[in-house]
């Protein structure tokens, strides 16, 4: 095949013969998704490893949308410029899973514990305050560390879920 250079660093017009080829597929990193093989050309030279032209594109039926930046495979949905994550392997997802059903009881029972030590230790030092200050009346000071600690919860909660604050 002879094509001709379209940059050269003369202004002459440079034709190059080229005889290799291979066959190319491709596929993601995953290896769950795969194009078509097809027979490339190897042509030396090339500023990346692969271009992949319009027969490559419309063999694979993959549609190119520049306004939304996807480069998608009609017929799986795949995006190319966007690929989804790796799958989890299966000893981890059920790690995972079983951390997600245990979390929210084990949180339970560390603010059960943590109200209670509050509330023991809390009383201590309302009743010292209470002696040097008889006159001064002290808002309900566990139930105020508890709004608090609901406040950081519900944010906790906010940042674990992606929201911003």
């Amino acid at each position: 095949m002879n094509i001709s250079l379209a940059v050269s660093e003369s202004n002459n017009r440079v034709v190059q013969t080229l005889t290799e080829w291979v066959k190319l597929k491709l596929h993601d990193p995953n290896d769950s998704w795969s194009l078509r093989t097809v027979c490339a050309v190897v042509t030396p030279g090339l500023c990346t490893d692969v271009i992949l032209g319009l027969p490559f594109l419309c063999m694979n039926k993959i549609v190119i949308d520049h306004d939304q930046n996807t480069c998608v495979a009609k017929a799986s949905g795949y995006d190319l410029l966007h690929p989804p994550p790796p799958p989890v392997p299966l000893g981890e997802r059920l790690l995972l899973q079983i951390i997600h059903w245990e979390l929210p009881h084990l949180v339970v029972k560390q603010r059960k514990l943590v109200m209670r030590q509050l509330k023991s230790e809390g009383c201590h030092h309302k009743e010292g305050l209470d002696r040097i200050c008889p006159k001064l009346k002290l808002p309900n000071v566990t139930a105020a560390i508890h709004e608090c600690i609901e406040v950081l919860v519900d944010k906790a909660n906010l940042i674990a879920q992606g929201e911003t604050l």
